[in-house]
């Protein structure tokens, strides 16, 4: 029996004009996000909670097995906790009704950033992991990314690992 460790913050802490990196796994580390119908599928149900509770991602990244989001609060009523639990909501609601025999590993890991951390590192960071996993040479070839805030092509030029 996996036994999951609650989180340590209050949900006020994810409220308003905050950041937070989130990290979705799929149960049993199953490979789901390996084509482009399945990514633009989420990623819909991504940009859908994003916009209902008033936030932005600053970067997507869905690699085969799970999902790295940075989530920033826009308003004073933005809730990036909530907007991440109702993607994977709708996310999981979606799998159960198409037949999907993967779902998602309950809750997600989390790390609020604070105001001296260097969002663009961390950003980079995050593109990286598709290489490092070896399914791509460099970060822009890699097609399950995205930003609802930065072209990252323009962002990131040609940088490299």
């Amino acid at each position: 029996m996996i036994i999951e460790k609650k989180h340590r913050l209050p949900l006020e802490a994810y409220r308003g004009y905050t950041r937070v990196s989130f990290t979705a796994c799929i149960l049993r580390r199953a490979r789901y996000f390996i084509s482009q119908d399945r990514f633009e599928i989420h990623r819909d149900h991504l940009l859908r909670a994003l916009k209902q509770h008033e936030c932005e991602s600053d970067l997507y990244v869905f690699m085969p097995d799970h999902v790295h989001v940075i989530i920033t609060g826009m308003s004073t009523n933005a809730d990036a906790y909530t907007a991440m639990k109702k993607f994977k909501q709708y996310s999981g609601f979606w799998l159960g009704r198409h037949g999907n025999e993967v779902q998602w590993q309950e809750d997600f890991y989390d790390h609020i950033h604070r105001v001296d951390e260097d969002l663009r590192t961390q950003m980079f960071y995050i593109l990286n992991n598709p290489v490092r996993a070896g399914l791509c040479d460099q970060w822009q070839d890699y097609p399950f990314v995205g930003s609802t805030v930065f072209d990252l092509k323009t962002w990131f030029g040609d940088a490299v690992t």
